[in-house]
């Protein structure tokens, strides 16, 4: 993925929707 800084909390993250 582009974001590699980022931990893995992008996909389906506890509070994003």
């Amino acid at each position: 993925m582009v974001h590699s800084r980022h931990p893995p909390v992008r996909s389906a993250s506890p509070g994003f929707s």
